[in-house]
């Protein structure tokens, strides 16, 4: 009921049949409900969740008269005060982030799992060493790129706002702080064959310097009508920890 007359009352201003109006319920902001004066004396959950009282509806009717009248008539309005910002006096249980930390002979950015050669409707993932995501929520920008070679260019393909790709923060160690973010990138059926790569960025914290942005980039991999296997690396070095851990048990 406070809709219809909120519309019937813009319509009564602006005075002409062909006028529409339209209440258009979410607009980047939180007032809760609104209610009509009889409808708030009932306190229902509606009326009880009109948080500015039993006039809220005639205080916007008031305004938007205003406002119909001075579009109506190409005349400006003044701004008014300002709501009084109030971002100092939240509480918030969430820790702050205390530092990041990126693990022994790794650097921020580094992918540490590559993507391999895939064919369109495949799934590709690849894991890059990350700082806290909370550091930085890159609202106005994104965590991740997928980008596609297209004549010795990177054009980009996809970011963390598709519905094709998917962002994973893992914090692999809370003492030391090191974190991990795994990419993963659901391939379009009718994605165009070429060379492609995915790119992670975000902000690391150090506990003297504070923040500090990075970058990492995976290999190239090849989107083809035919996936190929990775070639194996033929004298691969061996792993230290393991000839570590065999040399101990041969000892005791």
């Amino acid at each position: 009921m406070a809709g219809r007359r909120l519309r019937k009352t813009i319509q009564d201003a602006m005075s002409g049949d062909d006028i529409v109006p339209i209440v258009a319920g979410l607009s980047n902001t939180y007032t809760h409900y609104i209610t009509t004066f009889e409808e708030y004396q009932k306190q229902r959950y509606e009326a009880a969740s009109t948080i500015y009282g039993p006039y809220s509806l005639m205080a916007y009717q008031q305004q938007y008269v205003k406002l119909v009248t001075a579009m109506a008539s190409g005349n400006s309005l003044p701004a008014g005060t300002p709501p009084d910002d109030l971002i100092d006096y939240q509480i918030s249980f969430i820790p702050g982030v205390v530092f990041d930390q990126a693990p022994g002979g790794q650097d921020f950015g580094d992918c540490i799992n590559e993507p391999v050669d895939s064919i369109p409707g495949d799934k590709v993932s690849a894991t890059f060493v990350s700082g806290h995501l909370r550091n930085n929520l890159m609202l106005e920008d994104t965590f991740l790129v997928v980008e596609k070679e297209e004549e010795g260019e990177w054009v980009t393909v996809a970011l963390d706002s598709d519905w094709s790709t998917k962002l994973t923060w893992i914090r692999t160690n809370a003492v030391l702080g090191t974190s991990e973010v795994v990419v993963e990138w659901d391939i379009p059926t009718d994605a165009v064959l070429g060379n492609y790569r995915i790119v992670h960025q975000g902000f690391y914290k150090h506990i003297i310097r504070g923040l500090t942005p990075y970058q990492g980039t995976s290999r190239t991999f090849m989107l083809a009508t035919v996936k190929t296997e990775p070639a194996k690396e033929e004298n691969q070095s061996p792993n230290i920890m393991e000839a570590f851990k065999e040399w101990v048990e041969y000892v005791m």
